[in-house]
């Protein structure tokens, strides 16, 4: 019996979140192989190649897409370069996992939405919230309550992040004296904004990008911004309905390195309650709590404290390459699916 063969990974990009939280997950990824890396800091990039058994070497990701043959890339770069890089990378006609956010602007991710589709390509954002068992086992139990109503018809839903630190004890990374390219690109903001408000729309993009998503991907493309309430010195708040369905998000960034995050989907008969834990912190799952109500308060709850000792990070990457191993697979954060999150980014902030 002949085995499969390994599929066969580019990579472009070896800074601080590009090894820890990504390639040295590959280690462990026993049916796929990083084949080529490409790192703009020639040092940085010759420590990597050496620590991770990578056999080639490329300054230019360009060079290295004309030399290699590949069935993916995994795109770790600068956010303000990875829309440009994955616009020639997608027009090679390559598989692509790239990190969150995908694109600056809603119009620069429909553009690269598009390329894909025409290429019949796998393109998928690193949107690992997603992939977190917590939140999938949450998503399973959502949509059945929706369709045998055992709580109830759903009432309500509230999303909260309060971003302070999510670096957990995080070592294993090769470093480098070298500057770090942050050259701008392409624009980072949609041109209809106020320019003066192009930093706020950067910074909640990456912050909250996940947040905004899990509303997409409880919710879908039904859902509406009403208002918009932004402040940089108190809590700030967004109103949004689906299906005339109220849905509340709640953020800050807090001078901490407390972290907190979740979300609570309400019933007229029980809530599901999800903790998230921080982005970094390995091989954990969010805390999930399904309470069922009664008219003498709380009749009883389901609590999973920790619902798998599997990583967020890794299990996207599992998933990209189960996309790439089996053609009808469809990832779970395919950046089709994901587009419509840049859509209510946008929403928010014609409001604000």
């Amino acid at each position: 019996m002949s085995l499969k063969k390994k599929i066969k990974i580019g990579w472009i990009g070896s800074g601080f979140v590009g090894q820890v939280a990504h390639l040295n997950l590959y280690e462990d990824i026993s049916n796929a192989e990083i084949v080529a890396l490409s790192e703009l800091r020639q040092s940085l990039g010759k420590k990597v190649i050496k620590k991770n058994f990578i056999s080639n070497y490329y300054k230019d990701y360009r060079e290295m897409l004309n030399n290699e043959i590949l069935d993916g890339v995994v795109l770790i770069v600068h956010r303000n370069h990875t829309a440009y890089f994955a616009e020639d990378i997608l027009k090679k006609k390559i598989n692509l996992f790239t990190e969150k956010p995908q694109a600056p602007t809603y119009d620069v991710a429909k553009k690269l939405v598009l390329i894909a589709k025409k290429n019949n390509l796998k393109y998928v954002s690193g949107l690992m919230r997603r992939h977190d068992d917590g939140i999938k086992y949450s998503k399973k139990v959502f949509n059945n309550l929706i369709k045998n109503k055992n709580l109830g018809k759903l009432i309500g839903a509230e999303f909260y992040c309060f971003a302070g630190g999510d670096y957990c004890d995080i070592g294993n990374y090769q470093k480098t004296s070298e500057s770090r390219p942050t050259h701008k690109l392409c624009e980072n903001y949609p041109d209809w904004l106020n320019k003066s408000d192009g930093k706020k729309y950067e910074e909640f993009l990456n912050v909250y990008i996940h947040d905004i998503d899990l509303i997409n991907y409880f919710f879908g493309k039904n859902v509406k911004v009403i208002n918009a309430n932004y402040s940089s010195e108190k809590m700030s708040f967004i109103n949004m309905s689906a299906n005339d369905i109220p849905i509340l998000f709640k953020f800050r960034k807090l001078n901490s390195d407390h972290w907190a995050e979740g979300y609570s989907i309400i019933f007229e008969k029980g809530i599901i309650d999800v903790e998230l834990k921080p982005a970094f912190l390995k091989n954990t799952s969010s805390s999930v709590n399904i309470k069922k109500l009664g008219k003498g308060g709380l009749i009883n709850d389901n609590f999973f404290e920790n619902l798998s000792f599997n990583w967020s990070f890794k299990n996207q990457h599992l998933d990209f390459i189960k996309s790439l191993s089996e053609k009808k697979y469809k990832p779970i954060s395919s950046c089709a699916d994901t587009l419509s999150s840049f859509e209510i980014v946008d929403q928010i902030f014609k409001k604000i």
